[in-house]
């Protein structure tokens, strides 16, 4: 059994185990899920490192944010590389920066869903000639997806 620490004490470990990259990021070098998070016990329970990272310095973060990475690399530590945002915004940040590899549409893609459905065109017509769902077709039309091309 490992003794608790202190946050400020937590805070030092984990930064103490990450190598500095040229892009300036702290990658963790324990333990990582297959996506290259890194993982560490704290107070009973596993955390995501960068998380756990941002809550020891900045406070609590409401369960419904994410802590991102704006380096895109999941297993930096460093905290002028994390801020706090929406899942809405982490998915933007992700397509913005071209790393949405499920994407099956582009942002020209999506305008022409909306032109395309505001001519009258069906749902189901629309989500067969860009081969994905219906729902996806109304998400990307009600601008509950690809906001930011609207």
């Amino acid at each position: 059994m490992t003794r608790p620490r202190t946050p400020d004490a937590e805070l030092h470990y984990l930064l103490a185990r990450t190598k500095r990259t040229r892009k300036g990021c702290k990658e963790w070098l324990g333990s990582k899920m297959k996506d290259g998070y890194g993982t560490v016990g704290f107070q009973g329970r596993t955390w995501l490192c960068h998380r756990l990272v941002k809550t020891l310095s900045d406070g609590p973060v409401h369960r419904s944010l994410e802590v991102m990475h704006i380096c895109d690399n999941p297993a930096c530590l460093n905290l002028d590389h994390l801020v706090v945002g929406s899942h809405s915004d982490n998915m933007r940040d992700m397509i913005l920066k071209g790393r949405d590899s499920k994407a099956k549409i582009t942002g020209a893609d999506a305008t022409e869903i909306r032109e395309r459905y505001a001519a009258g065109e069906t749902q189901r017509d629309i989500s067969l000639s860009f081969g994905i769902t219906e729902s996806n077709v109304g998400y990307i039309t009600r601008g509950l997806t690809w906001r930011h091309t609207a």
